[in-house]
């Protein structure tokens, strides 16, 4: 079986640095692994080798860069449950 096509952040804004202090002052956990994966996805542009590094699979890595390509980063924050409905 072949590997999935890897995915390349094409969103321009919020730029590299930008995301980088962003990441610096998170302090939702699960915000802070998706930023470093669309960090390391600039730097590196390989989800097989970000992934283990962010300790997560190579098609999630892939679907946060599709999210953050699509809607930024409102699209990489974690959908919340509606107020009184179990989690």
């Amino acid at each position: 079986m072949s590997r999935p096509p890897n995915v390349l952040v094409t969103r321009t804004t919020p730029d590299h640095r930008e995301l980088v202090k962003r990441f610096k002052k998170e302090r939702d956990g699960a915000m802070v692994r998706r930023l470093n994966a669309v960090i390391l996805m600039l730097e590196m542009a390989d989800a097989e080798q970000v992934a283990p590094l962010c300790r997560v699979d190579a098609d999630t890595v892939r679907r946060w860069v599709k999210a953050f390509n699509e809607g930024g980063l409102q699209a990489l924050r974690g959908k919340k449950a509606p107020d009184g409905d179990p989690p």
